[in-house]
């Protein structure tokens, strides 16, 4: 359902729960000095991974060529909770952490606006910070300025960083279908929706006003299910913008800078290469080489993938 990193060896996961569950690296896996737990174990009859401080590894160093036992793999391969945090009614569905890595948001499954909520805690302590009412979640970049969710109901709701908290400052319902995914550009200017109704809509905010408005729909055959933008590179001055279908497939557009309401086809990635099924979540590996990138998406498949897309840019 979601694993953000909160630091080299921290990250929180969600699954099919009613908490948040926090997890450390373990000393033989990150090999690293300093009070962190050796290992972890799951105690008879218990639910989380307890840490052990001085226990050693088992895996014999005499043999090996054997393959380890399931006993000896979980002695340096489990980690340890640290922490669960609980708030949400109903099971767990996404997690989002900011870029700052001091806040982390959640969601969980809702039937009415009571439990449509996400929680915003700090990880400093994991104290609540403040509800908000939506689902699908990204933190703007560079600053964490925004939040931007989207929601089964066909909107989408940003919110701005204020000194008690996010506020609701924006919402629009222009979709027709269910809102699958949401992406801020790199450079933080822009969003991008992603909808059954087989639409993507690009959103700036306009100069004259805070209103946020669309300034430019790209239409599918099929639904729309994931996106993702990444930076072409620093010295060039374009950005590119990659989307996942129902079916499968991903596309993989680009655009200047200047003009961010015109987006050219690149590159198709047919489900021979990518997926057989709806396409859930995509992302870019940030590098400065303008013709090769590295992106990874995952789907209904059952599968992730890490594909190096290479495409000539003019």
């Amino acid at each position: 359902m979601g694993t953000p990193w909160l630091g080299p060896w921290t990250f929180a996961s969600v699954a099919d729960e009613k908490v948040e569950v926090q997890v450390l690296g373990v000393k033989d896996l990150a090999q690293s000095k300093g009070d962190r737990p050796a290992t972890a174990s799951v105690p008879p009859l218990g639910l989380s991974n307890k840490a052990i401080s001085d226990a050693l590894s088992e895996l014999d160093s005499s043999t090996p060529h054997r393959r380890p036992f399931e006993g000896e793999l979980a002695s340096i391969i489990l980690w340890p909770e640290i922490e669960k945090v609980f708030g949400h009614g109903h099971e767990s569905i996404t997690i989002s952490a900011s870029n700052s890595l001091d806040l982390l948001a959640t969601a969980c499954r809702a039937t009415s606006p009571q439990h449509a909520v996400i929680r915003v805690y700090t990880t400093a302590g994991y104290q609540p910070l403040s509800v908000l009412t939506v689902t699908r979640i990204a933190f703007s970049p560079p600053n964490d300025r925004y939040v931007l969710t989207v929601s089964r109901d066909r909107t989408w709701k940003l919110f701005e960083k204020k000194e008690n908290g996010y506020m609701p400052i924006a919402a629009d319902k222009s979709h027709g279908r269910i809102i699958w995914d949401c992406a801020w550009s790199c450079e933080g200017d822009l969003f991008a929706t992603t909808s059954r109704d087989k639409t993507v809509k690009i959103w700036k905010q306009h100069s004259d006003s805070a209103r946020w408005g669309a300034i430019t729909t790209m239409k599918f055959e099929e639904a729309a299910t994931a996106v993702a933008f990444c930076s072409a590179g620093a010295d060039v001055q374009e950005r590119l913008l990659a989307v996942g279908l129902e079916t499968g497939e991903i596309k993989i557009y680009s655009s200047l800078m200047s003009t961010p309401d015109q987006w050219t086809p690149l590159l198709t990635i047919g489900s021979n290469l990518a997926h057989v099924d709806q396409i859930n979540h995509l992302a870019w590996r940030v590098t400065d080489n303008p013709s090769r990138k590295q992106l990874a998406s995952c789907s209904e498949d059952g599968t992730l993938k890490v594909l190096i897309v290479q495409f000539e840019i003019d």
